[in-house]
């Protein structure tokens, strides 16, 4: 469970995020949306624990956020970024670097599971070893997802949601018993999770 409660952030544009307050169980799902994409950014940073919070508190399974902490309770979170931190990376390099961890050491002898996944998951044998800077935004992100549950992530996170179909699939995430929070541009989605937050609200 994340709880965040009365969170205050500084942002680095000058914007303040403002008693910010949520509850996401296991299976439960918090969309974060607004106009703006550094605010977004920047509460999505908090819940990494790479951004301190300015006031309140932000727990994970009852135990606060501090610097500390922060680094083990990233280690659980399936982390979805609005862009690959190596877009030069094919999906395939980009889960064997994370099985090179020693979290992830149960599931190297089952990496070939994880080409099953994402090709029924729509994505081509071609584009699995193609750099993801050359392959459909969507495509990555559906990899990524795919690569967070197969992980058992029971955290995820997703920067800058921008479809019904990634909405879809992260609200089935949920179901699973994960607690997903995404972020995004277009309240529109707001209908497939359970709570919400409206950044314009708390600046």
């Amino acid at each position: 469970m994340i709880e965040l409660k009365n969170v205050d952030i500084h942002c680095d544009d000058g914007t303040d995020i403002r008693q910010a307050s949520a509850v996401v169980a296991n299976g439960r799902s918090l969309l974060v949306y607004g106009r703006d994409a550094a605010t977004r950014h920047c509460l999505a940073e908090a819940l990494l624990g790479l951004r301190p919070v300015a006031g309140g508190y932000l727990t994970y399974d009852g135990e606060v956020l501090t610097p500390a902490a922060s680094r083990y309770m990233r280690r659980q979170i399936g982390y979805i970024p609005a862009l690959p931190p190596q877009p030069q990376y094919s999906l395939r390099q980009m889960a064997d670097s994370l099985l090179q961890l020693d979290i992830h050491r149960e599931y190297r002898k089952d990496s070939n599971q994880l080409i099953d996944i994402w090709m029924a998951a729509g994505i081509s044998e071609q584009h699995i070893d193609a750099p993801c800077e050359t392959i459909a935004a969507t495509e990555v992100t559906t990899g990524m997802l795919c690569l967070a549950h197969w992980l058992r992530k029971q955290v995820v996170i997703a920067e800058e949601v921008a479809d019904e179909a990634t909405a879809e699939r992260l609200r089935e995430m949920a179901a699973e018993d994960s607690v997903v929070i995404a972020t995004t541009a277009n309240s529109a989605l707001a209908d497939y999770f359970d709570n919400h937050i409206n950044l314009e609200e708390l600046q």
